[in-house]
């Protein structure tokens, strides 16, 4: 703490005189500063926060998103970003000392949108051949695409469809994996899984295969 002595000399026109004196007592300010670690590429971003204050004693973080208050001194926050866009985020940061006295600094965090994909396969199962179709979202901010039918054929499009063939006699259970990219880098993976029954061979001997009429005919499913 500083102390100040304040003096006041009052003189009348007369040369009388007379002198007052008080104390001012200032308090130390404390001094608001933080650094912002590294901001991974995509949503969800956890991001470090470094406290540089000078003569803190409390801390207030104001995140900017909605989330409540941390009292912290170097918190670590997660920013999500589910649009498609940049979102920018100003981070408040309150000092404290231990008489009361307070500062703020601001700083900018921005956090790229997060991709959040969706893997439709319509139908997901049938016979032999099953033509199925993978119906994808325009609105979620993809902008490339890979498939992987799990049958060793694969496709760049962002809604394919796809013949899947069983020349086997048990069902069989293909893995189909989507993986796609924003504007921004941002990357996501779905999987689902197609089933596709054999179709059966039909067989029969008729016996006899000609004749007249009337004619008795015996039919044996082979």
């Amino acid at each position: 703490d500083t102390i100040f002595l304040v003096q006041l000399i009052a003189e009348t026109a007369f040369g009388c005189a007379d002198t007052a004196y008080d104390q001012i007592t200032v308090f130390p300010g404390s001094l608001s500063d933080f650094s912002v670690g590294p901001v991974p590429d995509c949503a969800p971003a956890d991001v470090s926060f470094t406290n540089n204050s000078i003569n803190g004693f409390s801390y207030e973080w104001d995140f900017g998103d909605g989330t409540p208050i941390s009292n912290l001194s170097d918190p670590v926050h997660t920013f999500n970003n589910t649009s498609l866009f940049i979102e920018n985020y100003s981070v408040r940061f309150v000092v404290f000392s231990t008489n009361g006295c307070s500062d703020t600094s601001f700083q900018t965090v921005s956090i790229n949108p997060q991709l959040i994909l969706s893997l439709v396969a319509n139908p997901d199962s049938g016979c032999s051949p099953l033509l199925v179709n993978f119906p994808q979202s325009a609105t979620d901010g993809a902008v490339a695409w890979f498939w992987d039918f799990g049958d060793g054929t694969n496709s760049n499009q962002q809604s394919p469809s796809h013949t899947y063939v069983n020349v086997t006699t048990n069902a069989l259970t293909f893995n189909v994996s989507l993986s796609a990219m924003n504007a921004f880098g941002c990357t996501d993976t779905l999987e689902s899984t197609i089933i596709v029954h054999p179709n059966p061979t039909a067989q029969l001997v008729a016996t006899p295969a000609f004749g007249c009429a009337p004619l008795d005919v015996e039919f044996e499913n082979t």
